[in-house]
């Protein structure tokens, strides 16, 4: 990597904490050891990775259908490079190369992945199959769901609180088509899937801040194919499930 030479002039007594710390870490060097604190610090504030979820059963799933002239996956890509992602993993059960023709990954400075699935794993399977990478905390999101999270405000509030998974929710009067969420303060209590009535209108917004514990959850299930409301249920019984309530513009072209 490339270094730039830069004169810098500091309060005293930050550079009396820098150099306290230098010493902590046993580091000779104040330039070096300011230049590890500030992407520490900027590593905090973001999500490196994340899981982009496009299955289904049609030949195109929907996460690479177009829009009034716009991919629903270029949205996504393009959400997730602007929140500080580098590097993406799409979780399909089609063809790599048809896949790869459909996503015109030069348009952005994102390292993209392909898991393909012979036989569909579910919206958790799938982690098991990826888990060697997600080493850090990782975004999880549905292919066919176009919103303008907050990333990095929703990292703090997942971070201050530290669940196993914090749950983007939004709301909807049609509760009849979605998972509805159940709260108490900031934490998820329960779910009841697509009822025709609901005493809330809050749903999951199929956007995820996730920690890298949950993968052995997964492995733990008898079965291939595992749902991540599986997982999350088994969460919010050990008050690991939070929810971050998102209220900007949010479209679900899977319904």
């Amino acid at each position: 990597m490339a270094r730039k030479r830069i004169s810098l002039t500091l309060d005293e007594e930050l550079v009396e904490r820098i150099d306290r710390e230098k010493e902590k870490k046993k580091m000779n060097n104040r330039s070096r050891a300011i230049e590890k604190f500030l992407k520490e610090h900027f590593k905090s504030k973001m999500v490196e990775k994340a899981v982009i979820l496009c299955g289904g059963s049609e030949e195109t799933p929907s996460c690479v259908k177009k829009i009034k002239s716009i991919k629903i996956i270029d949205e996504k890509l393009k959400h997730l490079e602007n929140s500080g992602v580098k590097t993406v993993y799409i979780a399909t059960n089609q063809d790599a190369e048809k896949m790869r023709e459909k996503i015109n990954e030069e348009k952005y400075g994102l390292t993209i992945y392909y898991s393909v699935e012979d036989n569909p794993l579910g919206t958790a399977g799938c982690l098991r199959k990826l888990g060697e990478h997600l080493k850090d905390t990782f975004i999880l999101t549905n292919g066919d769901v176009i919103c303008n999270i907050d990333v990095e405000d929703m990292l703090k509030i997942h971070r201050k609180n530290r669940p196993e998974a914090t749950m983007a929710l939004t709301t909807t009067d049609d509760t009849s088509k979605y998972g509805v969420v159940n709260m108490k303060g900031n934490k998820v209590v329960g779910f009841k899937e697509k009822p025709e009535e609901a005493a809330t209108k809050l749903i999951n917004a199929g956007f995820y801040i996730i920690e890298p514990s949950i993968i052995g959850r997964i492995k733990d299930k008898k079965t291939e194919k595992v749902a991540i409301e599986t997982i999350f249920e088994e969460l919010s019984e050990k008050d690991l499930l939070k929810g971050y309530l998102y209220e900007g513009e949010w479209k679900d072209f899977g319904n």
